[in-house]
């Protein structure tokens, strides 16, 4: 029955309305109280007009009709809550024959701007959003979707968007163009499953795009039109793009472009299935620390295509798995090459490519001298013809071309095929030999401890063999690591001798208590394809930049962990600003921990002065850390979280207590701020209530937000806080300082207990009234004191009305009027403070007198209690006093001596009713219960 209420309050009754839209002009404020709006004609904001449209509204378009905008657009639709654009009848939208509408739309306007928050534009005849010729457009976590012709195509204009998914769309999801005099961002968004590109660089887009998935788009992922020229292309995940007979797959660059950490993977096209750079406007195509895996081309390039007279540069990336008939890896054709333009190789890793004829790795096809491949690790390539790891077939104008500190081994059948007879290899390990100055045959001695399989161990013969006169132009290696870590080079993609420590494998267990089952946790997130195949760290409050992805996920993967190693000299020590090393690791249902190929074990490889410190992250999981150095003798670490509770630093405290005598990570943590409270209700959980797929109020994990997560996970441990290790300069103020009001200069006793810092003494804040009076409204915070003596504040503190405290509000949580940085204190947070003073005997849920002793444990040992003043003790320094309470039927303050009554922010479903605690003078207990707003009561705050 109680959630039913609750639902009911969350989803309050609307009376169904409708505005009918006749009028082409349109201005002012559109609100859900006129939704849904019937536009019945084409409609236009005219210039110097505004357009308002707030959360809720849906506006259904009947015919042939649209919105133009000459003038100013807003819409502002909230998460959950958004302003649809659609059309009446769906039937056919994309037959030109059928009724529909045109979209949202302007051409040639440079006054006008749009402002577009929350909202979802579908079923538009043309495109869902064009804009040509526009001072400004600012797009912001919509969706774009089921549009005859493109999601957004914007053309002359200042443009800015961000968290935008554009989908299912019979073109582009997302097409810019002429954007070179403006500024154009696109960031953190989604093309999915349209039926050409899912992002469109036109002539002249000059774009800047980073954080995006791009994925199951038929003609091809991202298409870079000629003079194009965007600014680097950064962070970008393009998955299962293109189709057999597209031009290229991915990636299909026809002019300059530059990809930084940047996936391709498992997409397909004739010729590219990965990239297809047909550079002919004299362009160098760079790509930096990148994967290029998993692609295949029907012809030639399965990775990488590359053509036309401009160049490749390709420099730390991988280049792994890909097939073609050609060139499995890369297929480069430099017949028309401009020699002025830049091209060469540098730090790659070509590995387990395939083609069905020549060039497993590379098909290098009238080659240049001008183009420099330096560092490549060439493994386990294949061609069924010849050439499997390089196949070489020409040499313009007879030029040697040269590849050097390389390491060519273990490709199927041949190595390398030179038809040229003038490929020049130095200083490099080719497996059956290759005449050259400083080359050698020998295993490489390949060790492969989890982090890169073709590192080189310390007995490799590749180790300082490369070119001793050798200045490498690029200064790290493809794992991040110095180039040259001594005076001589390395041969391969990898420097090996920078790292010296030990390589630390870690064998850890730990469970997530939102979705654990004794000691194991159920993966329904991924029987429900709810999990993301790439890490979902990049945002605040992690910002980890890293790109890793998988192309599919184990089926028993829970979900996606941070972890983050610390070096100092204890744990106290290993605060945020000693971290070293952070990755994301898969997290499996029975907690153990696997990195990204999902079976081998995490690894960390690298170098520290210290003791290495351990911090797992969960996105809604308060973060816990090794209470111990993670390293022994052998470098492999055993750490289990679940049986060992004394291995996490804070111990129990850190974690929850799961059936069985396992132990979780503490779940509820909606913002990842690492503390439970009333914004992980408000702002988290509200806000996502009754939605389903990967949601940070998801709480139990099992891809729904509902009442579960609220009333099971949430209420349980709201005022919890993660246990980290945190600096404090000296002379910042920590919980136990004096607290100093800056309004009044008033000074309070301070106390932990448990996670949560508390005021150990009443607020005194105010200006007095006489009793007898009410406290109003009027932005003069008001007290009562007893006998009308400011003395006596001072003394018991001051006592207020509840509507007083909160700032004639009823928001859970709010700061009212306590001290800033502090809070009113929820009834869920009271119940935290109850457990931890109590030994978890309480009921949050019950009324009445509960617990055993927690209520002497919170009165201070005192003559201002009445005698016998039974269990005092004052254990915890909570210190409470008998302050009483106001009577607003007598008008006085009574009970002195006897209770200490406090008021909680939490309203009951009685409007001006909230829930409050009280101490007695001859009980041990506390008593929760419920109590008019016009009683007047003492305020403990509580620090945010």
């Amino acid at each position: 029955m109680k959630q039913i209420l609750l639902y009911c309050l969350l989803l309050p009754l609307i009376l169904t309305a409708q505005t009918n839209v006749n009028n082409s002009s349109v201005e002012g404020s559109w609100t859900s109280n006129g939704s849904p709006y019937l536009v019945q004609t084409d409609i236009v904001i005219h210039p110097n007009d505004t357009l308002i449209i707030h959360a809720g509204v849906e506006v259904v378009f009947q015919d042939f009709y649209g919105l133009q905008v000459m003038g100013h657009l807003i819409v502002n639709g909230l998460p959950g809550d958004s302003v649809k654009f659609t059309v009446a009848d769906t039937t056919g939208y994309f037959n030109n024959s059928h009724t529909g509408w045109f979209g949202i739309w302007d051409m040639d306007s440079y006054s006008k701007s749009a402002e577009i928050s929350y909202a979802i534009v579908e079923y538009s005849k043309l495109d869902g959003l064009f804009f040509q010729g526009f001072n400004y457009l600012n797009v912001q976590y919509s969706e774009f979707r089921f549009n005859r012709f493109n999601g957004i195509f914007t053309d002359w204009g200042n443009l800015s968007m961000e968290h935008v998914t554009s989908r299912n769309n019979g073109a582009a999801g997302i097409g810019i163009a002429n954007a070179g005099y403006f500024t154009t961002d696109i960031s953190n968004f989604q093309t999915l499953n349209n039926a050409t590109y899912g992002l469109y660089l036109g002539q002249g887009s000059n774009a800047s795009v980073k954080n995006g998935l791009i994925k199951n788009n038929f003609q091809g992922g991202l298409y870079i039109s000629y003079e194009s020229f965007p600014k680097p292309i950064t962070n970008i995940v393009l998955l299962a793009n293109g189709n057999p007979g597209s031009i290229g797959g991915g990636i299909i660059a026809s002019d300059f472009c530059e990809l930084h950490n940047c996936i391709v993977r498992n997409n397909l096209g004739s010729n590219g299935g990965g990239i297809r750079a047909a550079n002919s406007y004299n362009g160098s195509v760079k790509i930096l620390n990148s994967t290029i895996a998993n692609n295949a081309a029907t012809n030639s390039g399965g990775g990488i295509y590359h053509i036309g007279n401009g160049g490749l540069i390709l420099i730390n990336s991988t280049i792994q798995n890909n097939q073609a008939q050609k060139g499995g890896g890369i297929y480069s054709d430099l017949s028309n090459y401009n020699g002025a333009i830049q091209s060469g190789f540098y730090n790659l890793l070509i590995k387990n490519n395939q083609a069905s004829t020549f060039g497993g790795g590379m098909y290098l096809y009238d080659v240049t001298s001008s183009s420099t491949m330096s560092n490549l690790t060439i493994v386990e390539n294949e061609a069924t013809q010849s050439g499997s790891a390089v196949y070489c077939l020409e040499s313009q104008m007879y030029v040697p071309l040269t590849l050097t500190n390389s390491i060519v081994y273990n490709n199927v059948n041949d190595q390398i095929w030179d038809a040229s007879g003038l490929f020049n290899i130095t200083y490099s390990d080719v497996m059956n030999g290759f005449p050259g100055n400083g080359n050698i045959d020998s295993d490489p001695l390949f060790i492969n401890d989890g982090f890169y399989p073709e590192d080189l161990s310390e007995t490799s013969p590749c180790r300082n063999a490369g070119d001793p006169f050798f200045i490498s132009e690029i200064e790290v290696d493809i794992a991040g690591r110095p180039r040259i870590d001594n005076d001589t080079i390395d041969m391969g993609a990898i420097e090996s001798n920078k790292f010296n420590g030990p390589s630390n494998q870690l064998s850890g267990t730990v469970l997530l208590a939102g979705g654990a089952e004794g000691a194991l946790m159920n993966p329904v997130l991924n029987q429900n394809n709810l999990i993301p195949l790439s890490q979902p760290f990049s945002d605040d409050p992690w910002n980890y930049n890293g790109i890793e992805s998988l192309d599919n996920l184990p089926e028993d993967v829970v979900d996606w962990l941070l972890l983050e190693y610390r070096n100092a000299p204890n744990a106290e020590e290993a605060v945020d600003s000693t971290v070293i090393f952070r990755f994301p690791v898969l997290l499996k249902s029975d907690g153990s921990l696997v990195d990204t190929s999902g079976f081998r074990k995490p690894v960390f490889t690298g170098s520290f002065t210290d003791s290495l410190y351990l911090v797992i992250q969960h996105r809604n999981h308060l973060a816990i850390m090794s209470a111990f150095s993670i390293l022994n003798d052998s470098g492999i670490t055993d750490y289990n979280f679940i049986l060992e509770p004394e291995k996490v630093y804070g111990g129990k405290k850190s974690l929850v207590e799961l059936p069985g005598g396992f132990w979780g990570m503490i779940p509820a943590n909606g913002n990842a701020d690492q503390q439970i409270d009333n914004e992980d209700k408000n702002e988290t959980w509200l806000t996502q209530i009754g939605q389903t797929g990967y949601l940070q109020a998801d709480y139990n994990l099992d891809g729904m937000v509902d009442m579960d997560d609220y009333e099971t996970i949430w209420k349980q441990n709201s005022g919890k806080g993660s246990n980290l290790p945190v600096y404090t300069p000296p002379g910042n103020w920590v919980c136990g300082d004096a607290l100093t009001d800056s309004r009044d200069g008033q000074s309070y006793s301070t106390v932990m207990i448990g996670f949560q810092c508390w005021m150990a003494e009443n607020l005194n804040h105010g200006n007095l009234i006489p009793l007898g009076e009410d406290q109003s409204d009027n932005d003069i915070i008001e007290k009562y004191c007893l006998d009308n003596l400011e003395a006596n504040c001072e003394i018991f503190g001051a006592s207020y009305q509840w509507s007083e405290i909160m700032n004639y509000t009823e928001t859970e949580g709010i700061q009212g009027i306590c001290p800033e940085g502090w809070h009113i204190p929820s009834d869920s947070e009271w119940c935290v403070l109850e457990n931890y003073i109590d030994s978890d005997t309480v009921i949050c849920d019950a009324y009445g007198y509960r617990g055993i002793d927690a209520g002497g444990k919170f009165k201070a040992i005192s003559d201002l209690w009445m005698q016998p003043n039974n269990g005092a003790s004052n254990q915890f320094g909570f210190s409470a006093i008998p302050g009483g309470y106001y009577d607003f039927n007598t008008g006085q303050l009574e009970g002195t001596g006897m209770y200490a009554q406090f008021f909680t922010s939490t309203p009951t479903w009685l409007p001006g009713q909230t829930i409050t605690r009280s101490l007695s003078y001859n009980l041990t207990s506390v008593r929760r219960k419920k109590q008019s707003g016009e009683y007047g009561q003492n305020l403990r705050c509580i620090k945010n």
